[in-house]
C-alpha cells in the first residue's frame, strides 16, 4: 500500500514540475515577443518622427542663399 502511495506522490510531483516548466517556458516566450514588439513599435515611432521632420524641412526649408544668410546672421539655424 505504501509503495502505491509513494509512486502516486512521485508521479503527481513529476507531473506538477513538468507543467510548471512548460508554463514558465511559454511565459518567457510571450514576454520575449512582447518586448520585441514594443522595441519595434518604438523604432517605428522614431522613424515616423524623423520622416515628419524631413518633410517639414523640405516643405518649409530655406529656398535660396539670401534666406540662408539671414538665418545664419540671426544665429537661429
Amino acid at each position: 500500500m505504501s509503495l502505491y502511495l509513494i509512486v502516486s506522490v512521485f508521479f503527481v510531483l513529476i507531473t506538477f514540475l513538468s507543467a510548471l516548466l512548460i508554463f514558465m517556458y511559454r511565459s518567457g516566450r510571450n514576454n520575449a515577443r512582447l518586448s520585441e514588439s514594443k522595441r519595434h513599435s518604438s523604432e517605428m515611432e522614431q522613424l515616423a518622427q524623423a520622416t515628419e521632420r524631413m518633410n517639414a524641412v523640405q516643405a518649409n526649408g530655406i529656398r535660396n542663399t539670401t534666406q540662408l544668410l539671414t538665418l545664419l546672421k540671426r544665429g537661429k539655424f
